[in-house]
């Protein structure tokens, strides 16, 4: 089970389970249009032509690794949104982390990758859907499990409801924005 984020990662992900030794089924979360159209989304040559598919990808903007305190976890076009917000980006103890794949999870590489922030206290989930819906439920242990046990954990999402999304797009900003929000609080 897999969401990818880029089309390089799209490409390379179509490509591992064409290739690949191990047959097994493969479930693709796509995302939204809105993605599609987000350049940030798009993925250059070399992309394509020299890289792999990262079931994690990490944070790509210029820190220092020793000054990260949180870091955000998520899959889709949330980040998109992340990288869009003003003071996500001038926050420099905050990193970006996308899950690329949900299923099999990958706490290995979820775990190298946080081992590359030493003084990370605190690892926050981040899902555009309401809590009782989206990967939450099926992957905090997961992730659990890949966390120095003096790190906090937390889940910021819409709280739980019915139905899945906001249908009116004033409505589904203010809530992106409260995520953002709540993402910032200390």
């Amino acid at each position: 089970v897999a969401m990818p984020s880029t089309s390089a990662q799209m490409f390379h992900l179509l490509r591992r389970q064409q290739l690949g030794q191990l047959h097994k089924p493969l479930i693709v979360f796509t995302p939204k249009v809105q993605t599609y159209k987000n350049t940030l989304s798009h993925s250059v040559w070399d992309e394509l032509t020299h890289q792999s598919y990262q079931e994690v990808l990490d944070d790509a903007r210029p820190r220092v690794k020793g000054d990260i305190t949180k870091v955000v976890l998520c899959s889709g076009k949330v980040f998109y949104d992340l990288m869009k917000d003003e003071r996500i980006q001038t926050e420099s103890d905050i990193a970006l982390v996308r899950i690329e794949q949900l299923y099999p999870f990958p706490t290995q590489a979820l775990q190298q990758c946080l081992s590359e922030y030493p003084d990370v206290r605190e690892v926050i989930w981040l899902q555009e859907e309401p809590r009782n819906h989206g990967a939450w439920t099926s992957i905090r242990e997961w992730i659990e499990d890949a966390l120095n046990p003096k790190v906090k954990l937390r889940c910021v999402s819409r709280p739980a409801a019915s139905a899945s999304a906001a249908c009116e797009p004033s409505v589904h900003r203010q809530e992106i924005e409260r995520l953002i929000e709540d993402v910032l609080k200390a």
